[in-house]
């Protein structure tokens, strides 16, 4: 709940324009628009096989954004592998659009200015992520060899 207050806080300083809007607003009464179900972000064969069978649907979009913790970029990129495999969309709230971004390895973005966006990373989604495609562990650093 803290990160909804959060969010709630950034969404609300965000919208200077438009009307004030919390994320539990957003997430039970937002509705995906313009869902894209798999974007693939490489040039490489071998990690664009690997996001065959990757899509999420609207409800897993918004079961995402509810698990997952407001987290600052410089942490997501720590604490989380990176995938090719993205789901892009918009969130609408009545008259309001926000761009989101949902990452295979899971993570998320969701757009509440032009170019500001908060960051999502979601430990207990894994259920949303099983499309046969293991992530490999984070990467470790090898011991020095020895001469």
């Amino acid at each position: 709940m803290r990160h909804l207050a959060l969010l709630s806080l950034l969404l609300a300083g965000a919208a200077a324009s438009a009307a004030e809007v919390t994320v539990a607003q957003l997430l039970s009464a937002g509705k995906v628009v313009e869902h894209d179900s798999v974007i693939v972000a490489t040039d490489k064969p071998h990690e664009a096989d690997m996001c065959r069978g990757f899509s999420l649907t609207e409800n897993q979009v918004k079961s995402f954004f509810r698990k997952a913790a407001v987290m600052d970029a410089e942490a997501v990129k720590k604490a989380y592998q990176w995938s090719p495999c993205e789901v892009q969309g918009h969130l609408q709230y009545q008259d309001q659009k926000f761009l989101y971004t949902v990452n295979a390895a899971g993570t998320g973005q969701i757009e509440v200015a032009p170019g500001k966006f908060v960051d999502f990373g979601c430990n207990s989604c894994q259920d949303l992520f099983d499309y046969g495609y293991l992530l490999p562990p984070a990467p470790t650093r090898a011991p020095a060899a020895r001469s």
